[in-house]
């Protein structure tokens, strides 16, 4: 008769490691803070750009209806808090330049607020007009069907068709 085997004990239940659960908490508190901030991030630049186009349109009489594309660069919610913008521009499509209309182009850099006033480090624009505009713009009413302005690399070039002979030559 062999002896009786001792009884081995229960071994305890294996507890999972504080150290994982605390991993996993601090993960989730991760991830929900930088999606908040991407939230926060997204809403101050959506209200930065709708607020400098409703100035835009204040200063400009522009009405609602007319499109207006603004962008700030880089994060709003930084630049808000140093209290400086990097670079904000503005475009303001068909602005009416009588007798046509163009697109404008405003650049402004450094940005800040003193003393209730908007000062800049510089500024920069641009007109930019078709080869109709240009023609609606720079040539009077009554030769505009005889005459028009186009464009050759960076030169402006006013062209008419002249009849010589038998035939109409173009004459830049």
């Amino acid at each position: 008769v062999l002896p009786a085997q001792p009884h081995a004990e229960d071994p305890e239940p294996v507890r999972p490691r504080v150290g994982w659960r605390v991993v996993v908490i601090a993960g989730l508190v991760g991830i929900l803070l930088a999606s908040l901030g991407a939230i926060a991030e997204t809403v101050s630049h959506a209200e930065a750009e709708r607020i400098v186009a409703k100035e835009v349109r204040t200063r400009l009489g522009i009405a609602d209806s007319e499109r207006i594309q603004v962008d700030i660069s880089g994060s709003v919610l930084l630049q808000e808090l140093v209290g400086r913008f990097d670079s904000v521009s503005v475009t303001v499509y068909s602005y009416p330049v009588e007798p046509a209309n163009a697109d404008l182009t405003v650049t402004v850099a450094g940005i800040r607020q003193a003393d209730g006033r908007w000062t800049a480090d510089a500024a920069s624009g641009a007109v930019t007009l078709s080869a109709a505009q240009a023609t609606a713009l720079i040539l009077p009413a009554e030769v505009q069907g005889a005459m028009r302005v186009g464009f050759s690399g960076g030169d402006v070039v006013i062209g008419t068709s002249v009849p010589v002979g038998t035939g109409a030559h173009t004459v830049s």
